[in-house]
């Protein structure tokens, strides 16, 4: 995993509020680009979906952000919303001190695994 993926993963449960609906069995349930097959919903994957690295003239890194939708599964469209609404506003009090806070949430049913899912997109900083 790279460097913002573990960034934005501890900071996910880190917060009580989100790690205590993905947390069980001392393990949080927090995946990057796939879910391994006997995991239970609530739990959150992300996805990057681009990255920018703006570098000094010497190639130094000034600058790493990367935008992310973070889908919060559950089980039913309640436990979904609790995760997304979790998510949010832990997302937003970390990143309005920054000036971004997450500007797109959706939500959508997927009928094959019968999950309810929660879209939070994040720009995430390092």
């Amino acid at each position: 995993m790279e460097v913002l993926e573990d960034d934005l993963r501890a900071a996910l449960l880190a917060w009580p509020g989100l790690a205590a609906l993905v947390q069980r069995s001392g393990v949080g349930h927090v995946y990057f680009d796939e879910v391994p097959a006997d995991v239970q919903a609530p739990f959150v994957v992300c996805a990057k979906t681009s990255e920018r690295v703006e570098r000094g003239l010497g190639g130094e890194v000034h600058l790493q952000n990367a935008r992310f939708e973070v889908q919060c599964v559950g089980g039913t469209g309640a436990a979904a919303r609790s995760v997304a609404l979790a998510l949010r506003e832990q997302v937003v009090l970390a990143l309005e001190a920054v000036g971004q806070p997450p500007d797109e949430f959706s939500a959508g049913f997927d009928d094959a695994a019968a999950l309810t899912v929660e879209v939070v997109t994040v720009e995430w900083w390092a």
